[in-house]
């Protein structure tokens, strides 16, 4: 037996499980855990050594 679920079944189960998930975190701490990757970032970033030689990955065209 195939159960038939028509879009509207699915649209009302989808705003179903959406209701149901758990709060998300705070806007505060999304903000430190991203200002924290970036200072990591930053931190590997300063640690690599690039000649200034190196040409650029794009061209600029007039």
């Amino acid at each position: 037996m195939t159960a038939r679920v028509t879009r509207r079944r699915l649209a009302a189960l989808a705003a179903g499980a959406t209701a149901i998930a758990p709060a998300q975190t705070p806007v505060e701490d999304d903000l430190t855990i991203q200002r924290e990757n970036l200072r990591r970032n930053r931190e590997q970033l300063a640690k690599t050594q690039l000649p200034m030689a190196t040409e650029p990955a794009f061209i600029f065209k007039v």
